[in-house]
């Protein structure tokens, strides 16, 4: 035997749910920083832009200063219902090269 409002409860049950689900904050991953394991394969004074390419990655972008620098960028993006997402962690990473590269 079922109960005439046990449906009714239900159904709110199912809203209250998904309303609490539709109100959780998400997270996402922009960019990319290289690991430590990586970072460390770098040697100051010997490493050139063909190791730091293969090693760590190709940067995210480049600096156009004599010798040149390049930059790995990662922020994390929290976004919550209606609103604009906001970044709410960023990390950079800058290796510099001589004239020689």
């Amino acid at each position: 035997m079922v109960r005439a409002g046990s449906g009714i409860k239900q159904a709110t049950i199912l809203v209250c749910l998904l309303a609490l689900a539709a109100c959780t904050a998400i997270y996402r991953n922009h960019g990319y920083v290289p690991r430590d394991e990586d970072l460390a394969k770098v040697v100051v004074g010997e490493s050139t832009t063909e190791t730091v390419a293969r090693d760590v990655g190709q940067p995210s972008s480049t600096g156009l200063l004599t010798g040149g620098a390049w930059y790995y960028v990662g922020s994390r993006f929290r976004h919550f219902a209606g609103r604009a997402p906001r970044e709410i962690d960023r990390q950079v990473v800058a290796i510099s090269f001589d004239d020689k590269g």
